[in-house]
């Protein structure tokens, strides 16, 4: 028969309750997190004795994506039903890379690119800003582009069927693979969500893991950080431009007017070092409408506003569809500042998105 448990959360201290940072002047910075709990049987009589468990931490309260997942492995439960341990460096993160392929130079048809990470099953796609291929949808235009995965040889191919493209074209590929640790869930910007099970039995309700600061500073960290280190580490942020309440992906209908989005930029941060810029630009040149997107780092201080920064990419015949752009930057923060991230979309017609905005910064 199968036992059914139940997990009592009204204890002083339950899910994800601290980061635990061992330091020494040598070591590199761990990301322990500390979990305890109390488990019952239906009747809501404690459990004791051992029992084996494992997490897994998923991107929504159910269903979802699977982000990270550890074998705790045999935990003792005292006479009351409760337990306690630490998680985060033993299990695995599934996260997502990027990686460029090539760039088009106007005569090559075929361009490789051997994968630094192994990619998970039907995960890779590629992309040159205006054809698109994945293993899970095929090509956009299969009479002009494929693309081609090898599994054994890790090795990923852009293909022209119709001729060489014209120069310029920054041919990506975007995977899913496995990392060591905790860190690579928890630096995205979606929803973490922590699943428990006992003696191979899932529990049935998920718990909202909130992400904290040092948790994503040691997964970016040097592995040979040291103490008097700690006080500037990068992290990754994603901030949430908001219009009526519209976050990140936004889908814009228009004509001709346009819409942005605006974000500020906490205070903490001192620096943004790099800009990944993922969004949708249609075009049809027999109807003769484009559309065109452009952010800016705007410094504000008694209501003068001062662009730090300016990207835009236009719509034509060579951009049309998904345009994913990593962009180097070296914008410094001054916290007597406001500063601002402001996404604008101005469309003649038809249906724009932006799916994502990341920043690499300095805390």
């Amino acid at each position: 028969m199968t036992m059914k448990y139940a997990i009592k959360k009204n204890l002083l201290t339950t899910l994800l309750c601290a980061i635990f940072p061992v330091i020494s002047i040598h070591a590199a910075v761990p990301s322990l997190i500390n979990y305890q709990g109390r488990l019952t049987d239906a009747s809501g009589d404690p459990v004791t004795g051992d029992k084996t468990l494992a997490v897994a931490i998923y991107d929504a309260a159910s269903g979802g994506n699977l982000l990270y997942s550890e074998s705790i492995g045999v935990t003792a439960l005292d006479e009351r039903g409760i337990y306690s341990f630490q998680f985060g460096a033993a299990g695995t993160s599934i996260v997502t890379k990027s990686e460029t392929v090539g760039t088009t130079d106007g005569t090559l048809t075929v361009y490789n690119k051997v994968l630094t990470e192994t990619a998970l099953t039907n995960t890779v796609s590629i992309t040159d800003g205006t054809y698109t291929w994945s293993q899970t949808s095929g090509s956009s235009s299969p009479s002009d582009f494929l693309g081609s995965f090898d599994s054994g040889s890790g090795t990923v191919s852009a293909i022209y069927i119709s001729g060489a493209p014209a120069a310029g074209r920054t041919v990506t590929v975007t995977y899913s693979c496995e990392v060591e640790g905790i860190s690579g869930a928890l630096a995205g910007g979606a929803e973490h969500w922590l699943q428990l099970s006992v003696n191979g039995i899932v529990q049935s309700t998920r718990d909202r893991v909130l992400a904290v600061p040092f948790a994503l500073r040691s997964g970016v960290s040097n592995t040979s950080l040291q103490a008097d280190d700690l006080a500037v580490q990068q992290v990754l942020w994603r901030p949430t431009m908001f219009d009526s309440n519209i976050t990140l992906p936004i889908r814009i209908t228009t004509s001709s007017s346009g819409a942005s989005r605006y974000a500020n930029i906490p205070v903490r941060f001192s620096k943004i070092s790099q800009i990944k810029l993922d969004c949708y630009l249609p075009y049809s040149g027999s109807f003769g409408y484009s559309s065109e997107v452009e952010l800016v780092i705007l410094r504000s201080k008694e209501y003068v506003n001062e662009v730090l920064y300016t990207f835009s990419k236009t719509s034509s015949a060579t951009v049309n569809g998904r345009i994913t752009e990593t962009l180097p930057v070296n914008i410094e923060l001054d916290p007597s500042f406001i500063h601002k991230v402001k996404l604008t979309y101005e469309t003649d017609t038809g249906t724009a998105y932006i799916y994502d905005c990341v920043m690499t910064v300095d805390e």
